[in-house]
């Protein structure tokens, strides 16, 4: 079953992401750059996933990012699962990953209008890794997500091409993104609504 990795919205600027991430009372704990996909972001992660306010910088987007369906979106939410596809995919090849990785894009994430959806094969919670960039993620204040829930109008539609996700639900609505992140004693802290 695929599980929830990550989510993300695409934020206008730099700036804007700056301001929401502070605005969803989190903390930066790593960014990168993306060559070739023209964007850049600011990840905050928690214990089982992370938070992604990503943007378009100013450098070149190459055909790849272009064909997968990044540029030119009305629906700003992406998701991001670990684990077996939950839907039919085609491979990415990013500029900015070595040569033979691939990312799974949802085929559905080709129409603009839609949530981006897609996954990467070898992902582990931020808990899990071993490269150091979660550091101390956003502990003591929030540990992990306790629910998301994905509001979309045509969420039927969602429903009938993406299996099911653990830790995500879908419901018919304006585009948007709700979560609710708890303490590491698992009490509610921190709301968190990406309008998309």
């Amino acid at each position: 079953m695929a599980t929830l990795d990550h989510a993300f919205v695409i934020m206008p600027t730099e700036a804007s992401a700056r301001k929401a991430l502070t605005r969803d009372g989190l903390r930066a704990s790593y960014r990168r750059a993306h060559p070739g996909q023209g964007t850049r972001n600011l990840c905050a992660c928690l214990d089982d996933v992370f938070l992604e306010y990503l943007w378009f910088d100013d450098s070149e987007i190459g055909v790849a990012a272009r064909r997968a369906g990044l540029v030119g979106r009305s629906c700003r939410l992406g998701l991001c699962w670990r684990g077996a596809a939950p839907t039919e995919v085609f491979a990415y090849q990013p500029d900015y990953l070595p040569q033979g990785v691939t990312i799974e894009i949802a085929t559905l994430s080709r129409d603009p209008e839609m949530p981006f959806f897609f996954g990467f094969k070898g992902a582990v919670p931020p808990i899990l890794r071993k490269d150091g960039l979660p550091g101390r993620r956003q502990r003591p204040r929030f540990a992990r997500l306790s629910s998301a829930t994905l509001f979309h109008p045509q969420a039927s539609r969602l429903a009938r091409r993406v299996a099911k996700v653990d830790g995500l639900e879908l419901r018919r609505g304006a585009p948007e993104l709700d979560m609710s992140i708890v303490d590491p004693g698992g009490r509610m802290r921190r709301r968190i609504r990406w309008h998309g």
